[in-house]
Order: structure tokens, then C-alpha cells, then sequence
């Protein structure tokens, strides 16, 4: 082999590594971006959160207390930052940690789904494509719909006969 195609092929690898942590490093951005400017649009205080891992769960939390079932209305925000320390913490524990881990992704993907639909009108959309994509674009949606007001949602009233 020549050396001319051994730094062409470091130099393909160097590419590909360099797009596979540049493309999550920019959604994270975007998500922080996107999280910091929901809470603003809804004066929740210290939006910065948003860039914090872990912390941007309880901003999460705080932006979806609302729409959430009324067992979790007003809580899910600590729910979620409590079940993320726990993760964090704890993971390495064998069983407990793993449930607890499966617990804090459930949350976290029930609290993504109502985050979603509270500031898009696609946001089932948009959470099925989250999903299909394990989360990669998650970020960048995120961003998309920072500015959207909450939908409301009117239904028809029966007519009486």
C-alpha cells in the first residue's frame, strides 16, 4: 500500500468520527437552544438549564407540568430530575439500576411525547420520528418548535336534536 492511500484512509476515518460527534454536539446545542427559549416564551425561571445534563430534565419537566396526567401534574419535574440523578448514580447496580434506568427513559419518553404536542401541532409526528430515529434528531426538533405557543385544541360540541 502507498503511503498517498494511507492518509487518504486516515483521513476518510478522521471525517466520519468528526461528523459522528459533530452532529450530536450541534442537536445538544439546538436542544439547549431550543428548551431555553420554551421556558422564556413561558417565564419559567433559569431557562440556562437547558444546557445542563440532568438539570435539563427538571426544565423539561417544568415545561410539560402542565399538560401531564393529574397524578403527575405539578410533580414531573421532580419526578424526572430524581429518576435521572437515580440513573446516573445508580446504573451500574445490577437489576435495581437497570429499573431503574427503563424507568427514567419511560418518563422521559412520556414527558418528550407531551412536549411535543403541547408546542406543535405535529408532534405525534414528530415523536414517531424521535423514535424511529432513537432520539438523533431530537435536538434539532426541539429547536424547531421552540417558538410555538401551546395548541389549543377546540372540540366540536354535540348539536342537540
Amino acid at each position: 500500500m502507498s503511503e498517498l492511500f494511507l492518509i487518504q484512509l486516515l483521513l476518510a476515518f478522521l471525517s466520519i468520527v468528526g461528523i459522528f460527534l459533530l452532529v450530536p454536539l450541534v442537536g445538544y446545542l439546538f436542544m439547549g437552544l431550543g428548551l431555553m427559549k420554551m421556558a422564556e416564551n413561558h417565564e419559567i425561571p433559569n431557562g440556562w438549564l437547558g444546557f445542563i445534563p440532568i438539570a435539563n430534565m427538571y426544565l423539561l419537566g417544568q415545561l410539560v407540568n402542565d399538560v401531564v396526567e393529574d397524578s403527575l401534574k405539578g410533580k414531573m419535574h421532580n419526578y424526572l430530575l430524581v429518576l435521572a440523578l437515580a440513573s446516573f448514580f445508580l446504573s451500574w447496580i445490577p437489576l435495581i439500576g437497570w429499573l431503574i434506568v427503563l424507568a427514567n427513559l419511560g418518563l422521559s419518553i412520556y414527558a418528550i411525547f407531551h412536549l411535543f404536542n403541547k408546542f406543535s401541532d405535529k408532534g405525534v409526528a414528530l415523536f414517531v420520528i424521535n423514535l424511529i430515529t432513537f432520539g438523533l434528531f431530537y435536538g434539532f426538533m426541539i429547536f424547531a418548535i421552540r417558538n410555538g405557543g401551546e395548541k389549543v385544541i377546540e372540540l366540536p360540541l354535540a348539536e342537540e336534536a
